[in-house]
């Protein structure tokens, strides 16, 4: 959103086919202020052994957005955006495995994968993960 003096461009988030003319949104008014709130409970559960160590976290929860409520004149008259509150289902999990062979040396492997992107970007699942061998120098 960029915000002069002379006028302001703003594309209303989730929607990008509804947007505020320069013009317009000078005399817009929000009625009801957008939010977006996530709650979600998560449990982290670890294992290990001498040589392998698994740490896992999976969470479950609900999410809401709100678009808000905004009013604005233009040159034809009056106009409303009442947006309705969206649910979701909001859910994740993440995991690390750490490998260790010998005393130095490790090898790591992190991972996410989860639902909370998937309404801005379009993709339903967003993952992401990382991988590794760490190797200790010797004390001297």
């Amino acid at each position: 959103m960029v915000r002069a003096l002379d006028g302001m461009y703003e594309e209303i988030g989730g929607y990008s086919n509804i947007t505020v003319s320069p013009q317009a949104n000078i005399n817009s008014k929000w009625d009801k202020n957008p939010y977006d709130v996530t709650v979600q409970a998560v449990l982290g559960v670890t294992a290990n052994s001498d040589i392998v160590s698994l740490y896992v976290e999976p969470s479950l929860g609900y999410r809401a957005k709100y678009l808000g409520k905004m009013q604005y004149e233009d040159q034809d008259g009056k106009v409303n955006y009442d947006f309705k509150v969206n649910h979701y289902l909001s859910w994740g999990a993440y995991a690390e495995l750490y490998i260790t062979p010998v005393k130095d040396l490790e090898w790591y492997f992190e991972m996410g994968v989860n639902n909370s992107d998937s309404d801005s970007t379009g993709i339903p699942v967003s993952f992401a993960s990382t991988t590794g061998i760490t190797w200790y120098l010797p004390e001297f």
